[in-house]
């Protein structure tokens, strides 16, 4: 039987670790619903996302601070599952369809519950039209320069308030 991801050599660190975790899904209950696809070009990319029925990101990277390719995968009209960790939080939203899973802290680092990730797939359902044209509309008026535009003034005209550090209880203290 043949594999419905193809893997790059260039990320066999990364390969080795979705290879086994596709393996123990579709040994499960996935069978080859779950495709991984490794690294694709921009053509190949557009492609997979029109063909896709959602988009799954189980980033718990220390930099993943907003996430460009959820938002690619949003604007061509796909239902997000990601994980709750990091800037990933900022898609969820009242209207748009996005599952956040939860990440815990352990002493090993952070960790997905597979089972959440397990409901959030066996739920997940072929979106229709209306519903991508609806998710793609969304996310151009939640994340577009133009929506953005105004908060990122603000932020960027606040007077911060000065920081000179933290006193003996734990507390900030402004100068």
């Amino acid at each position: 039987s043949q594999s419905r991801y193809k893997l790059d050599k260039k990320y066999d660190h990364i390969n080795r670790f979705f290879s086994e975790f596709i393996s123990d899904w579709e040994n499960l209950k996935f069978g080859n619903r779950i495709i991984y696809t490794g690294p694709l070009s921009g053509g190949e990319l557009s492609s997979a996302y029109q063909s896709a029925d959602v988009f799954i990101s189980l980033s718990t990277h220390h930099d993943e601070d907003f996430g460009m390719a959820p938002l690619e995968a949003m604007s061509h009209g796909l239902p997000l599952i990601l994980t709750s960790w990091g800037g990933y939080k900022s898609f969820l939203k009242e209207d748009l369809k996005v599952q956040l899973i939860p990440v815990k802290l352990s002493v090993q680092g952070p960790f997905l519950s597979n089972t959440h990730l397990d409901d959030f797939l066996l739920s997940a359902k072929r979106p229709g039209i209306s519903l991508r044209r609806k998710q793609a509309n969304l996310a151009e008026s939640y994340f577009s320069p133009d929506s953005i535009a105004p908060l990122l003034s603000r932020t960027l005209t606040m007077k911060p308030h000065p920081f000179s550090g933290f006193n003996r209880r734990g507390r900030r203290v402004v100068s």
